[in-house]
């Protein structure tokens, strides 16, 4: 099925407006881009980025902050493809690899600006 993405979250992967092809699948590995209900009962397109025990936890390219814990009967389906202003075009390994590096850097950034901030507050003392 094809769904509309209206919301800035997945930029740069996604750019609105859009639509997103999601298909069945089992579950999500890292790196990869699902549609499952969120807490408000919306449906949002993010990419899984850990599993902990008790579900998955996944978070758009464009946000500094994952979403809350999604659990297996929220898991909608994985987007395999998507279509916005740069046309039609597969969501697959490739997309994989650079979401999951583009999380990492983001998450490497936010540890050297922690570590900046008790490094100058230990030096202030």
């Amino acid at each position: 099925m094809w769904l509309r993405v209206d919301g800035d979250s997945m930029r740069p992967t996604i750019v609105p407006p859009a639509e997103v092809r999601v298909v069945a699948r089992d579950r999500p590995r890292v790196g990869e881009v699902w549609a499952f209900v969120g807490d408000g009962g919306r449906i949002v397109i993010h990419r899984c980025v850990r599993r902990p025990d008790d579900g998955y936890l996944f978070q758009g390219d464009g946000r500094a902050a994952a979403d809350p814990i999604a659990r297996r009967e929220r898991l909608i389906g994985r987007a395999v493809a998507v279509r916005d202003e740069r046309g039609e075009r597969g969501l697959g390994g490739r997309d994989r690899l650079l979401g999951t590096a583009r999380h990492l850097v983001r998450q490497g950034r936010r540890t050297v600006r922690q570590a900046a901030r008790w490094a100058v507050s230990l030096m202030s003392r």
